[in-house]
């Protein structure tokens, strides 16, 4: 009969740890979009002519100063780089207020083909930034 006095603690325990689980998942999802893992993406489209590799990213209100491509082997990286900086200040020109946030956006598509750096052109205009790859693709013929 000793454990009937001591269920209530046991219950009362148990509410307790199941909370602090769910508040751990509460909180710990709640801000989960700001760590940049799950950051909204950016559309690309990537098509081949015969001449060549067209990666095509839209990227509307993002200046190219943003942007950062690397090439890798069979890889090329589009990075966006959006970084806010909000100051208020009094009429001393004084500090009252600093905020800053920074996202890191990429998108890492494939190439069928080894490439390097030399090969691929970019431009960015009206928001469309495009690279165009050399098509180095070779087919062999069936007898």
């Amino acid at each position: 009969m000793k454990d009937d006095k001591n269920l209530p603690n046991v219950q009362h325990s148990y509410q307790d740890f199941l909370k602090s689980i769910d508040s751990f998942f509460t909180e710990t999802f709640k801000n989960f979009h700001l760590s940049g893992l799950f950051a909204p993406s950016f559309p690309v489209r990537t098509y081949e002519t015969n001449s060549e590799f067209v990666i095509e990213a839209h990227l509307p209100g993002i200046k190219k100063e943003q942007i950062t491509l690397d090439v890798s082997d069979y890889f090329v990286r589009i990075t966006v780089k959006d970084e806010e900086i909000i100051e208020e200040r009094n009429d001393n020109e004084q500090l009252i207020s600093h905020f800053h946030s920074s996202q890191l956006r990429e998108r890492v598509i494939p190439v069928p083909f080894s490439i390097t750096e030399k090969d691929a052109k970019a431009s960015h205009n009206n928001g469309l930034l495009t690279i165009r790859i050399p098509n180095k693709r070779k087919t062999i013929e069936i007898e």
